[in-house]
């Protein structure tokens, strides 16, 4: 082929390229006539059903409360929880003009509580005092009958506090960094007390194990008083308990403090560093909470969180927060889920590493 030609060839080529596409078209096929009123009736069948049910959640959330309302306690009455449930119920009557009374439900460290609450309708009318115990430790280990995350629909997060990392009067070290270096140094030689097998104690002390590669012996004992006595009485060398429980005993120099917990240094013991300091990212602070049967309509549990939010700014709820060494969280639903979320995921890979057993 000649050069002239090749070169017509390659024109045409690129004219044929650079034209427009042409336009698709197509015929519109006729649905058949008794196709096209079956799919009407259909359509709108659910469409109006979907609409009914919006209009009866709006219409719930526009008048609810209509009746009272059960704050369920799972926990025996007398306790921080109870007390601080009951001050949120009166807090609650007064702003929704409806009575809100406090039910305690102990038993299977809180679980029968909470499980009554999962069963419960949707309606607004059932509220759960929830914990991390109870929707993030406990599902983390052990099988509950309920799921701590479809079962419920968060509210709102309360308060947390950190815990307290406790060491005996016959233990030298001084801090973390030594804390670790003893316990490295004799693997398996320090005894690592608890408030029960699968508590938060128990959960925080193996959580610090994992992070730092030390080997410590778990000896779980039936509560924390128990424990903190063996602990003051040098039969047990090391235990993780809450700031609230080891506040009064630190304050009259009966036992050493040597770290807390949380992300940044409690309120309550302000001279005390917090572990993270020393390991990165070491953090376990449990929290409380409320939350709803799952599928509560959302408008009532908009509505809940902020009459709550606005009791938890209240002087007498704060000064009792204070007292128990919890710090106020507040927020939105959703970051409460996403904090349910998050510790059990932290929890459940804690307990698959340590093999622990309910």
């Amino acid at each position: 082929m000649s050069l002239n030609g090749a070169s017509a060839i390659a024109r045409h080529l690129c004219t044929e390229r650079t034209k427009p596409f042409p336009l698709l078209t197509y015929k519109a096929i006729p649905m058949p006539l008794h196709l096209s009123s079956r799919f009407k009736k259909l359509t709108s069948g659910a469409l109006l059903g979907l609409a009914s049910v919006s209009m009866a959640s709006t219409h719930a959330a526009a008048v609810y409360p209509e009746r009272p309302i059960k704050l369920v306690v799972p926990f025996a009455p007398g306790g921080t929880t109870d007390l601080l449930g009951r001050l949120l119920a009166e807090k609650l009557s007064t702003a929704l003009k409806q009575t809100v009374f406090v039910e305690n439900r102990p038993g299977a460290g809180s679980m029968i509580g909470t499980g009554q609450v999962a069963r419960a309708d949707p309606d607004g009318y059932t509220l759960l005092f929830a914990t991390s115990s109870s929707l993030a430790v406990s599902p983390a280990f052990s099988t509950t009958t309920y799921d701590p995350v479809k079962d419920f629909a968060p509210v709102i997060l309360i308060a947390s506090s950190p815990m307290a990392v406790i060491v005996s009067s016959s233990v030298s070290a001084k801090n973390t960094a030594e804390l670790i270096s003893l316990a490295k140094a004799k693997p398996g030689s320090l005894n690592m007390a608890s408030f029960g097998n699968g508590s938060a104690s128990h959960l925080t002390g193996e959580l610090f194990k994992n992070a730092t590669g030390t080997d410590m012996v778990h000896v779980p004992y039936n509560g924390s008083a128990a424990a903190l006595t063996d602990l003051q009485a040098n039969r047990v060398d090391v235990m993780f308990d809450m700031v609230s429980a080891a506040l009064p005993l630190y304050k009259a120099g009966k036992i050493r403090v040597i770290g807390t917990t949380g992300l940044k240094k409690s309120s309550a013991m302000p001279d005390v560093p917090v572990v993270a300091d020393t390991v990165s990212d070491y953090e376990s602070t449990p929290w409380f909470g409320i939350v709803a049967p799952a599928k509560t309509p959302a408008p009532i549990v908009q509505r809940l969180n902020s009459e709550l939010s606005n009791a938890l700014a209240s002087p007498d709820i704060k000064n009792l927060l204070a007292q128990q060494s919890f710090e106020i969280i507040g927020g939105s639903p959703d970051a409460f889920a996403q904090v349910i979320n998050n510790d059990l995921a932290k929890w459940k890979s804690v307990v698959q590493k340590a093999g622990i057993k309910p």
